[in-house]
């Protein structure tokens, strides 16, 4: 008799700390899926910052590129006002 009461006891006592295990599973499973969605959400973030990325250094590029065609436009021009003063001089 005193056996059986100290079988049901300790499968008392595994009842509860069953449940208990299987509620911090729960609860664990919980905090992965939410782990798992928030990574999907930075992830997301990430790719789009990426694509504003490489729009923002093309249109940099672009007007970089621009900039030095304009000054080397610029530099030819003063180049040929310089010769066409030289040229006057000289006639002088």
């Amino acid at each position: 008799m005193a056996a059986a009461q100290q079988k049901r006891d300790t499968l008392k006592k595994s009842v509860v700390t069953h449940e208990k295990d299987t509620m911090a599973l729960r609860n664990a499973k919980g905090y992965l899926k939410d782990l798992k969605q928030r990574t999907k959400s930075i992830k997301d973030n990430r790719d789009s910052i990426e694509v504003s990325f490489k729009k923002v250094s093309q249109e940099k590029n672009d007007m970089y590129s621009k900039f030095e065609e304009a000054i080397n436009q610029l530099r030819t021009r003063a180049d040929y006002k310089n010769e066409m003063l030289e040229r006057k001089l000289q006639v002088f």
